[in-house]
């Protein structure tokens, strides 16, 4: 197996495991009262770079893979009459599987585009909310902190 073969695996690896986690996090996000804008923006830069794995994998078809696959040789010596059942096996061609790999590489740059062009989720919490909700009445009330304006009294 070649270098790029390798490269390959290991964009494969890196882009499941970073692409799960995340997405598995956005799906939290309306949990969260409060989403910071900046996390926001970086799981945005994260699925962008999952977009650029995943495109990187499309590069199979250039790999050892693909021109010096060690199980078709295999197969040639060892069991010929399996190797006839498949279309072309000098030659790697787009099977629904590549294909999908475009697809996802579509839905990882719009994944990725989306928390860049919309604003972090946030909902405004009421008193109903924080009397209501353990987690929320932990947090500080921003509103009773801020300073009040003096009332104006009428002049007579």
């Amino acid at each position: 197996m070649d270098k790029m073969a390798e490269s390959l695996q290991a964009l494969a690896i890196a882009l499941a495991i970073i692409g799960g986690f995340f997405t598995v996090v956005s799906c939290f996000v309306p949990c969260i009262p409060y989403f910071p804008a900046k996390v926001w923006k970086g799981m945005g830069l994260l699925f962008l770079i999952c977009c650029i794995f995943q495109g990187c994998s499309l590069l199979v078809l250039q790999s050892s893979i693909c021109d010096d696959n060690p199980v078709i040789q295999y197969l040639q010596e060892a069991n010929p009459v399996i190797l006839e059942t498949l279309n072309d096996p000098a030659k790697c061609t787009r099977a629904p599987g590549f294909n999908f790999g475009i697809a996802a590489t579509v839905f990882w740059f719009v994944a990725g585009i989306i928390p860049l062009v919309v604003p972090a989720p946030s909902y405004d919490v009421t008193e109903e909310d924080r009397v209501s909700s353990p987690a929320v009445a932990a947090e500080p009330d921003v509103e009773a902190t801020k300073p009040k304006p003096e009332e104006e009294t009428p002049a007579e």
